[in-house]
């Protein structure tokens, strides 16, 4: 387990919050809790919203299941605003380089 501090979320949900938020989705993270074999789990399950927010989660120290109500219908909708649209901004005649071999 590396250094966090108090207060601070584990780094694997801060992860899921960003992947989340650019891809305009919901997204849960399961991740375990306890010790095995010397090492101290980062207990970081949680389901985030299309924004980036986190809906539900648990504690470090607390194990058992997350419920979130989540309307899937928000996740095809992807703008962040009026100016910003995730997949209508793409370009992906820039993307050509970068994919053939």
């Amino acid at each position: 387990l590396s250094y966090r501090p108090d207060g601070e979320r584990p780094p694997e949900m801060i992860d899921v919050m960003s992947a989340a938020r650019l891809n305009r989705l919901f997204l849960a993270c399961c991740d375990r809790v306890g010790t095995e074999r010397g090492v101290e789990w980062t207990g970081g399950s949680c389901v985030v919203d299309t924004d980036g927010w986190i809906i539900a989660e648990r504690s470090r120290r607390d194990a058992g299941l997350i419920r979130a109500d989540a309307d899937l219908s928000l996740a095809g909708d992807k703008r962040l605003n009026e100016h910003n649209d995730v997949l209508a901004d793409r370009r992906p005649e820039f993307y050509g380089a970068l994919t053939k071999r």
